[in-house]
């Protein structure tokens, strides 16, 4: 049974999507409204026990029709680390990926010295496959279709 659920992130949301990222001087809404426009899908991460509490997020984006590949990312508010939560969040999205884009693998991208989220998706099935300057690149690779 999942633990999480995924509902689409609205601009009602702004405020507590703002407060994941915190970014400096720009608006909650106008914040929101700017990543909303550059994902493909962006959903706020509930506890099915508390639906009403947003816990996180989770996105699609940069889908690459050519390569079926799409990037997925997300954040979750400390309090909630190391409970499972974002995996869970990250299964439904995977299906997601599938479904809805026909991709064939996930591509997820963070700091090399985001050491967690590096572990997380190592423990995912994601294995590392480029690093830049800034990101340190994973893959996923997905059952291909028959």
């Amino acid at each position: 049974m999942n633990t999480v659920q995924l509902q689409p992130l609205t601009l009602d949301d702004a405020a507590v999507f703002h407060n994941l990222y915190r970014p400096a001087d720009e608006d909650p809404v106008d914040f929101t409204g700017r990543i909303l426009a550059v994902c493909e899908r962006l959903y706020t991460i509930r506890l099915n026990a508390e639906p009403d509490v947003i816990i996180g997020d989770c996105a699609l984006h940069h889908w690459d029709k050519a390569a079926r590949t799409i990037e997925i990312g997300g954040s979750l508010l400390p309090a909630y680390w190391g409970k499972g939560y974002m995996a869970a969040a990250f299964s439904q999205l995977e299906v997601v990926a599938q479904n809805d884009f026909n991709v064939l693998a996930l591509v997820a991208k963070t700091e090399p010295s985001n050491q967690n989220a590096i572990r997380f998706a190592e423990k995912f099935g994601f294995s590392r496959c480029a690093a830049t300057g800034e990101d340190v690149v994973l893959i996923k690779h997905l059952i291909a279709e028959k």
